[in-house]
């Protein structure tokens, strides 16, 4: 009984293989046909439009923003938040604790703390200065005291020029 199942499964095993053979000629004749005008589509189904491009600072501007490398959603920065909670993102999204690069593109040197109303370790990103990675070698301050170049990504509460 045992031999007559492993004889019938064998069995659909071979007649199975052929249908499979043709099936994957068809796919590939298919591709074949269609596939430099299917490239073609799918990459311009991928690429970036104009409403989810990166912000590009303007001369003058100070922009944070959300992640690395000025992408995703920015804050052009004027004047002073004394607490990031209550501070938005062009989309709408809260900005505490979540700058992750910023431009500075302002004759003014930008100051951004770990806590709100100017408290805590403070990094500070000079006129004309560009940190595109938040995670290595922001220029930190404690007090009057340099801490080197640290991780400051994802920690800013409140920020001012000046």
């Amino acid at each position: 009984m045992v031999e007559d199942k492993k004889e019938a499964c064998h069995h659909v095993e071979l007649s199975a293989a052929p249908a499979v053979v043709v099936i994957m000629k068809r796919t590939r004749a298919i591709l074949a046909a269609i596939g430099a005008p299917a490239i073609v589509a799918v990459g311009l189904a991928v690429a970036p439009t104009a409403a989810n491009a990166a912000y590009t600072c303007g001369s003058g501007q100070v922009c944070l923003y959300k992640d690395i490398n000025y992408t995703n959603t920015v804050r052009v920065f004027s004047g002073s938040i004394s607490d990031f909670q209550f501070a938005n993102y062009s989309n709408g999204t809260n900005m505490n604790d979540s700058v992750s690069s910023i431009i500075n593109n302002s004759g003014t040197t930008f100051q951004g703390w770990y806590d709100n109303n100017d408290g805590g370790i403070r990094a500070v990103v000079g006129a004309g200065a560009r940190i595109p990675d938040m995670t290595k070698n922001v220029p930190v301050f404690f007090g009057g005291e340099f801490l080197g170049g640290q991780n400051f990504n994802d920690v800013m509460s409140s920020a001012r020029l000046g």
